[in-house]
């Protein structure tokens, strides 16, 4: 025999000793998956077996409880519905109260100022009316104290001493400066 036919022989020999192991490699692999595969289903069937009662008990449980949720969704909107519907009362009843006290508020504005109007001007009138004649007076009874004391002082040859107006209040040539116009001018 030749020496290419030896080794065509050992390398077809090589080939199919290769592709002998690689069949029992896939043999093995098949029996090792198939008995996963077993594993998995026994172990999903006892998983299976404890979650049926549960969604069993769940389902029950909302079919009992279906009714009485609606319901109560039920009530809760028009619960709603009533306390949207007192809330819109209260905030009209609010807003015409509120509208009521102000003006009330601007009616007792307008007459307490009214009052302190009028308060002002009777006032200025007793304040005109009565200092008026009283300044006047002491401006006469100043003028005649004055003429009394220059008589004196000539009888008696001592020098006159000026004679003060008794009142604070400032007198303007016309007569008597009122507390307005005084606050006015800024005495």
């Amino acid at each position: 025999m030749s020496t290419f036919q030896g080794v065509l022989t050992g390398l077809v020999a090589v080939i199919a000793l290769a592709m002998l192991l690689q069949s029992i490699g896939l043999l093995i692999a098949v029996a090792v998956m198939r008995k996963a595969t077993q594993r998995a289903e026994e172990r999903f069937e006892e998983i299976r077996a404890a979650v049926i009662p549960v969604v069993e008990r769940a389902r029950a449980v909302f079919e009992r409880m279906g009714p009485n949720i609606e319901k109560a969704a039920s009530e809760l909107s028009n619960l709603t519905e009533e306390v949207r519907s007192q809330t819109a009362d209260v905030r009209s009843t609010l807003v015409e109260i509120s509208g009521r006290v102000r003006h009330q508020a601007e009616r007792v504005d307008g007459m307490v100022s009214g009052v302190l109007d009028g308060v002002d001007r009777a006032g200025t009138f007793v304040s005109e009316t009565v200092q008026k004649p009283v300044r006047q007076i002491t401006a006469l009874v100043a003028s005649f104290k004055a003429a009394v004391e220059a008589l004196r002082a000539a009888e008696t040859g001592r020098p006159v001493h000026s004679v003060r107006y008794a009142s604070s209040e400032p007198v303007a040539a016309d007569g008597p400066v009122s507390k307005k116009d005084m606050y006015a001018s800024g005495r």
